[in-house]
């Protein structure tokens, strides 16, 4: 039997540290690292923000791996389709009822930011053939409405990019688009065969039946074709298709079994010839509405150098009675453009029309249904090109809405009209070898040089050739391939195709639509 001493249970009970014999500081659970925590939901937070910043801005996906080669690249690529877009955005703004240099303004601003916020390498914004006819029944009351039309438009297409609606464009019918497509190119084509010619027409049709009227005009005054007019626009539209069929030959490719003929001969060259050889075809057939447009402002030039004194006498006489013309123009001229880059300034929230002020609402009444109509025009041609050249690649039709829709908005600060991508440009751009979306900095550059320092060499442009470049790059936007398609798989889809086609040529492409 052990009997403890209270000297000894005491010196027991602080040993085992009090209380009982409990420890005095009982060891306590970890505690939590709440910094680990808060550190990497600031981490996921971070890598979410920067996902979300490279999927709304693509430039930071691939800049990082952009060199050298790649800048030569778009650098040849940029100028080549900038070659094409200054002769057809001239061409475009008479289409649109408005001054040359509308047409201009609204090629550059679009090449900047697309390059920016595009997913596409291959895809260039600019004034398109549609986009000037759609915007030719607005353009009519002054050069304001056009820019507003260009501001609402992105700003509308914006929204629906930032909401995500790009799923809405599969709900969109082929069938119409079709018929929609076919029906404008024809009516772009009819509205150039005046200015093909000519013609002076000195009082139009008004059965307000499409194209129609158009055509009775033709019709009317065909007795009025200035001949010289009439040749250059054929030579030139004959020139253009014959460059055009070039471009998709053989003959000056490398083979190993050529066929006879050209070919053979192209083939029998030294290999440094040939590389100069089919290069230089292929620009030349890439380029070619610069290409027969520079010809044509040249001759023009030298061998009417006073028409432009003329022209200008004419609208002074237009406006003064009293004054008399003396002499005639060989060919009738695109006139004196003003020169200049654009200011940037906001697109006009009102304006005057016939000395009578008109205010932001009397602009959007006026404007009416194009406001819903073009932007959706304008996604549909945007998106369906950056399908078209994805590679079968899967394209963000919210971030091609959030591109277009800057573009828009932007290029109204610079007096642009209403723009989308250019199917024909975006075939010369990925035919020209782009490798980024940068190469529209050299497109959009190069127009900005045109603005700045050639503008007065291109009021030389005849308009029987500007006439032509538009006939020969919309004839080819009629699509009749499709009727036999449809017509063997599902015949029901004619009947919205053709009200649609019919609709859009004997009425208004918007109600078409």
């Amino acid at each position: 039997m052990i009997i403890q001493t209270h000297k000894e249970r005491f010196c027991i009970d602080e040993k085992a540290g009090g209380n009982n014999g409990l420890p005095s500081n009982p060891p306590q659970p970890p505690k939590a690292n709440n910094n680990k925590g808060k550190r990497t939901d600031v981490n996921r937070m971070g890598g979410l923000v920067l996902k979300y910043f490279k999927k709304r801005l693509p430039i930071l996906t691939w800049i990082r791996e952009y060199n050298l080669s790649m800048m030569v690249s778009d650098m040849i690529a940029g100028i080549t389709v900038g070659l094409t877009v200054i002769p057809q955005g001239i061409a475009y703004a008479g289409v649109a009822n408005l001054s040359a240099q509308y047409g201009l303004y609204s090629a550059f601003m679009g090449c900047f930011l697309y390059c920016i916020f595009g997913s596409s390498k291959d895809v260039t914004i600019g004034p398109t053939a549609i986009m000037a006819l759609m915007t030719q029944i607005h353009a009519q009351y002054g050069a304001d409405y056009a820019v507003l039309l260009a501001f609402l438009s992105g700003f509308i297409i914006l929204s629906f990019g930032i909401l995500q609606l790009g799923f809405m464009i599969d709900f969109i019918s082929v069938p119409v688009i079709a018929g929609f497509t076919s029906a404008a190119a024809i009516t772009i084509a009819s509205g150039q065969v005046k200015s093909l010619l000519g013609l002076t027409i000195e009082h139009k049709s008004h059965l307000h039946m499409g194209i129609v009227d158009g055509w009775i005009d033709v019709f009317k005054y065909i007795e009025t074709t200035k001949w010289e007019d009439a040749v250059l626009g054929l030579v030139c539209s004959v020139i253009l298709l014959l460059l055009r069929a070039l471009n998709r030959t053989n003959w000056f490719k490398t083979s190993d079994s050529p066929a006879p003929g050209i070919q053979t001969w192209f083939n029998k060259l030294p290999a440094g010839a040939q590389k100069v050889v089919n290069k230089g075809v292929w620009f030349v057939c890439t380029a070619r509405n610069a290409v027969i447009v520079i010809v044509c402002a040249l001759v023009a030039g030298f061998a009417d150098p006073g028409c432009l004194d003329i022209i200008d006498a004419k609208k002074d006489m237009d406006h003064h009675s009293n004054i008399t013309v003396n002499g005639s123009c060989i060919w009738s001229l695109t006139g004196r453009i003003t020169p200049g880059l654009p200011p940037f300034r906001p697109p006009p929230f009102s304006t005057i029309e016939d000395g009578e002020y008109k205010s932001f609402g009397a602009m959007v009444s006026q404007l009416g249904s194009a406001i819903i109509v073009i932007p959706l025009i304008a996604i549909l041609e945007s998106v369906a090109i950056a399908k078209a050249f994805a590679g079968g690649k899967p394209v963000d039709a919210s971030q091609e809405m959030i591109a277009l829709g800057f573009c828009n908005v932007f290029g109204a600060f610079v007096s642009s009209m209403p723009t989308t991508g250019s199917f024909s440009r975006t075939a010369v751009n990925a035919a020209s070898g782009v490798k980024s979306p940068f190469g529209g900095v050299f497109t959009g550059g190069l127009v900005i040089l045109c603005l700045q320092f050639l503008i007065p060499y291109c009021a030389f442009i005849p308009k029987a050739t500007l006439a032509a470049v538009i006939i020969t790059a919309v004839i080819f936007s009629v699509e009749y391939e499709v009727v036999m398609p449809m017509w063997r798989s599902k015949r029901i889809d004619l009947l919205p195709a053709f009200l649609c086609f019919l609709v859009c040529i004997l009425y208004e492409l918007e109600f078409g639509i």
